[in-house]
């Protein structure tokens, strides 16, 4: 299980852009997915495609260029959005929704 990084660049009230970076751990990673809760609505992304968006539940996966990340290495992808939270979870292959961490843009 990786911690996935979420930042936000810029924030001008009416939208942010946000970035989150997954790390590729001790043994690299071939292909990554990323899934959360957000209360905001992504208009653009890059570096990334959204597999699916129901309701808040986001599930992001890598781009062909950003597929194999490196043992110590690290993907990063940004995104456009409304102002809203973000909760992540502990790992980048949701397997439990125990110990998420909700933040807003700021």
């Amino acid at each position: 299980m990786a911690i996935v990084n979420y930042a936000v660049g810029d924030n001008w009230g009416s939208g942010f852009v946000g970035s989150m970076t997954v790390p590729g751990g001790t043994q690299g990673l071939d292909g990554w997915t990323v899934e959360f809760d957000a209360s905001f609505a992504i208009s653009d992304i890059w570096g990334a495609e959204i597999v699916s968006h129901v309701g808040d539940h986001y599930v992001v996966r890598n781009v062909a260029w950003n597929s194999e990340v490196p043992a110590s290495g690290n993907a990063t992808f940004g995104f456009q959005a409304t102002p809203g939270v973000v909760c992540l979870y502990s790992s980048t292959q949701l397997s439990s929704r125990n110990s998420a961490m909700c933040v807003s843009p700021a």
